[in-house]
C-alpha cells in the first residue's frame, strides 16, 4: 500500500501531488503558486509539516486537473514538502479540506482516487416552499 500521488496540471504545466488525509490544508511549493496565478501574502503563522516547523507566509488560489476533473481551492505556499515513495519532488500536498470540497475519496490500498460524488454543480440548498 502506497501513498496516492498524481500529475496535475497546474495553469498549464505538470506539477506532481501527494492526496494526504492526515493534513487538514493544501499546500503548494513556489513555482506552483506562481503558475497557479501568483501568491498573495498571508498573516505569518507556523505549521509543522513532516517534522519541520515552517513560517507561512503567502497563499495562491490552485486550479487544477486531476485525472480529467478541475478542482480550485486555497493553499499555503511553503518552502518544502519533502518526496514521494520513489524519490520524486512533491510540489503539492491535497490536503481533507481540499479533498471534502471536491468529494475526492482516496482509496489508498488499490494507490487510486473515487471520484464517484465529484461536483459537476453545487446544490448548496433547496428551497421549501410552506
Amino acid at each position: 500500500m502506497g501513498r496516492i500521488t498524481r500529475e496535475v496540471d497546474v495553469g498549464g504545466k505538470r506539477f506532481l501531488a501527494m492526496f494526504d488525509t492526515g493534513s487538514k490544508n493544501t499546500y503548494v511549493l513556489p513555482p506552483v503558486g506562481d503558475a497557479a496565478g501568483g501568491r498573495v501574502p498571508t498573516q505569518p503563522r507556523g505549521v509543522a509539516l513532516g517534522g519541520k516547523p515552517h513560517t507561512l507566509r503567502e497563499m495562491c488560489l490552485l486550479r487544477a486537473t486531476i485525472d480529467g476533473y478541475a478542482i480550485e481551492g486555497d493553499a499555503y505556499v511553503i518552502d518544502a514538502l519533502g518526496h514521494d515513495d520513489h524519490g520524486r519532488p512533491i510540489d503539492i500536498l491535497v490536503g481533507a479540506l481540499l479533498m471534502q470540497k471536491w468529494c475526492i475519496r482516496p482509496v489508498p490500498d488499490e494507490e487510486r482516487l473515487d471520484w464517484t460524488y465529484y461536483p459537476f454543480a453545487f446544490n448548496e440548498f433547496s428551497a421549501t416552499l410552506f
